[in-house]
């Protein structure tokens, strides 16, 4: 068949005969316009859905075939079965992954009906009752198992592919990377385990067509830059930042669980020194605030100092932890002389307490310095919304003038002004290059009249 007729089989009697007697898929055979091709997967995927979730009925009871060396083979009842989505499993991987590795495909076709989770799903939609739960309806479960295992990996393979291509944040693909990589184990198993031998066939054949998208996915990865040598900033994963300090299960896997808080005070210092500051940590588990911050610019003079605090609990500002804080603030003092006067401390963690503010407002008074709560999540998109250093002046007076608690809204004023001063030196550079002809000037003022009006008013 090719793929005209691809699009267009159905489960009628000569077409499912015809399906059954077809050879392995030729790669040549099915070449054709991408329209074409992804109308065949469409169609073949409606097939593999009727006759597996919805359990279609098929037109003929048996069907015999003569192999090369001369044998007679016959298939009925669920081995009959059996072959048909064969068929049609085999040939929709080949066409699968030659749309998915081919680039001219994915970026100007609309996705697939196989890849919406909707249509997947269905494989897993169905329930089995008691009474029926016999050899039929076991291999019918099992294929169904396994095909939505096959269609998410496939999925999410590809979408890791398009992380891999728009150069999306490592952290982002990740997720999609490990649940591929998941259903990928289970669909090997599926290999040995699934009953019927044209089932096991499909599932090898299957796992291979996963198994060359993915080296097809990772093929794209950049080679390792043995120029470069590693330093603080190449450690510097802003995603985490809020993970780490909500303590999050994820974080206690890959960091361990008493080292959390040590690796959220790291990236935490790495946000900050990326910000254009001074970062001074100090000694984890002792008495002291976590680190200090240091303006490097000569315009805007100013040290703070930041508390790092890891908790699943919102954060409420212990008894102890205010006694320190205001201790340390004391010999801070003492201790400036001839760094730029202490202006504020901050303390960051995923979140606070209702009762936070109150419990500021008192230490502020205590410790005659003003004390602000910025969440993680803030910080970090702080981060991620300017691509240089802090505008240190806005984002102090901005802080200090606002409530104890920092609200989002700090970060858009915040983003909003480092982007107008981007602007405002971008206007003044592209000027200056204009007015000594490195850059044209736009067009004359008289060409944005409207056409209508005359030229001579």
């Amino acid at each position: 068949m090719n793929l005209r007729e691809l699009a267009r089989v159905s489960l009628s009697k000569t077409d499912v005969e015809r399906l059954c007697g077809l050879p392995q898929p030729d790669a040549k055979a099915l070449a054709g316009a991408p329209k074409q091709m992804l109308a065949a997967m469409d169609n073949l995927f409606d097939l593999w859905v009727q006759i597996l979730v919805k359990s279609a009925p098929l037109p003929i009871d048996a069907y015999s075939y003569t192999c090369p060396h001369g044998h007679e083979i016959s298939y009925d009842g669920l081995d009959l079965r059996g072959r048909l989505l064969l068929t049609i499993g085999g040939y929709f991987e080949s066409l699968y992954s030659m749309w998915l590795t081919t680039d001219r495909y994915r970026s100007s076709l609309p996705v697939p009906k196989a890849f919406k989770i909707a249509s997947f799903s269905e494989f897993t939609s169905w329930d089995l009752d008691d009474q029926d739960e016999d050899e039929a309806v076991m291999r019918r479960l099992q294929l169904c198992i396994m095909s939505h295992k096959y269609f998410f990996s496939m999925s999410t393979l590809y979408f890791s592919a398009m992380f891999f291509r728009t150069h999306a944040p490592r952290g982002q693909g990740g997720q999609f990377e490990s649940m591929a990589h998941e259903t990928l184990l289970g669909l090997f198993e599926d290999c040995f385990s699934l009953q019927g031998v044209n089932e096991r066939i499909l599932a090898r054949r299957l796992m291979k067509g996963a198994l060359h998208l993915a080296q097809n996915t990772y093929s794209d990865i950049a080679a390792w830059n043995a120029s470069h040598k590693l330093g603080a900033f190449s450690a510097l994963r802003v995603g985490e930042l809020s993970l780490l300090a909500a303590r999050d299960e994820s974080m206690q896997k890959r960091y361990g669980r008493k080292n959390v808080e040590k690796a959220f005070e790291q990236q935490l210092a790495l946000v900050l020194q990326s910000l254009g500051l001074y970062v001074v940590s100090t000694r984890t588990g002792q008495s002291t605030v976590d680190l200090v911050c240091i303006s490097s610019s000569s315009e805007e003079r100013i040290t703070f100092l930041v508390e790092a605090k890891t908790s699943k609990a919102p954060y409420p500002l212990p008894k102890k932890d205010a006694r320190a804080l205001r201790d340390y603030v004391a010999d801070t003092r003492r201790s400036l002389s001839s760094l730029p006067p202490l202006s504020f401390v901050l303390i960051v963690a995923a979140s606070c307490t209702r009762t936070l503010e109150a419990k500021l407002a008192a230490l502020e008074a205590q410790a005659a310095v003003p004390v602000r709560f910025m969440s993680a999540q803030q910080l970090a998109n702080l981060r991620e919304r300017i691509a240089g250093p802090l505008p240190l002046r806005i984002f102090t007076q901005e802080l200090l003038v606002g409530g104890r608690i920092l609200d989002d809204a700090l970060v858009d004023r915040v983003a909003s002004a480092y982007q107008s001063e981007q602007a405002a030196h971008r206007a003044f550079v592209e000027s200056m290059l204009s007015a000594r002809g490195v850059i044209k000037t736009g067009k004359d003022w008289a060409a944005h009249e409207h056409p209508s009006r005359s030229c001579d008013g």
